[in-house]
């Protein structure tokens, strides 16, 4: 997508400007969008000097539920470990990966 504009001054030839706080000219910004943007349904829209633009998800890109499942067997001692059955590795809280 690329955004093209530009800027001319609101003064007259006549006046003189000392310094402008934006600056003029015509410029241009280029965006790359994914594969999960939705490019046909693009909308914009400008007010009050702001540019908005709305790129939304393909539907194909929607969040999705997995369901995740939990196998049996509980915890388990690996090599290397110093842990017996049953007790929190050494330098473990208990509370999980830290």
């Amino acid at each position: 997508m690329t955004i093209q504009a530009e800027r001319t001054p609101h003064y007259g030839d006549s006046e003189q400007v000392i310094a402008a706080e934006r600056p003029q000219g015509s410029f241009a910004r280029q965006l790359s969008l994914g594969e999960g943007a939705d490019a046909e349904n693009l909308t914009a829209s400008y007010a009050d000097g702001v540019l908005h633009v709305t790129i939304p998800a393909s539907p194909k890109a929607q969040a999705r539920r997995v369901k995740i499942t939990h196998s049996a067997g509980g915890s388990r001692v690996l090599p290397g470990s110093t842990a017996e059955p049953g007790e929190a590795p050494a330098g473990s809280t208990g509370r999980g990966a830290d």
